[in-house]
């Protein structure tokens, strides 16, 4: 399990940079990442259905450092495609690989993707549900093994007031 923090700036309404830091505790281990990314905001409709569906695209470099010293780099590009349902129900797909590069590993690491399911309780709160499916890369020889990977998102907004909508993305 993890804990994210996430500062966004929107200097218009298709475009957010975002700098993140994660601190995630692991069965061995805890790890330690700072992020910084770069987000593409598109929306389809018109009139008050504007919106309704929002096409994302998410490019992010992490550092990872752990605490027995490991130190490895990844670069992810992930799109989304929300559709908002109601009030306060959004349905997503979304889809995207992993490119990690280590004295250890580099190459391809994963892909993963599937759908999201995200329930606004106010601007506030939000949770998201992501049963997430995928392969990663075994590395050497091993191959590639298939995945299932659940994620629960609980998002709290500490400022509630915005100027542009903010994107909708699962951070995996």
């Amino acid at each position: 399990w993890y804990y994210e923090g996430v500062f966004t700036y929107s200097p218009n309404e298709h475009w957010e940079i975002v700098p993140d830091i994660r601190a995630a505790v692991k069965p061995t281990n805890y790890d330690f990442r700072p992020a910084i990314g770069v987000i593409r905001k598109d929306y389809f409709g018109k009139g008050e259905n504007k919106y309704n569906i929002q096409f994302v695209q998410q490019l992010k470099y992490q550092v990872d450092i752990d605490t027995d010293g490991n130190i490895r780099s990844g670069l992810r590009y992930v799109i989304t495609y929300n559709s908002v349902i109601n009030d306060h129900i959004i349905i997503s797909g979304l889809l995207g690989p992993f490119y990690r590069w280590s004295e250890a590993f580099s190459g391809f690491e994963f892909v993963r993707g599937g759908a999201v399911f995200t329930y606004i309780f106010d601007k506030v709160h939000t949770v998201s549900f992501a049963p997430l499916f995928g392969t990663g890369n075994l590395g050497g020889d091993n191959g590639w093994a298939w995945s299932f990977t659940p994620m629960v998102q609980l998002i709290i907004r500490v400022n509630k007031e915005y100027k542009y909508l903010p994107a909708k993305y699962l951070n995996f």
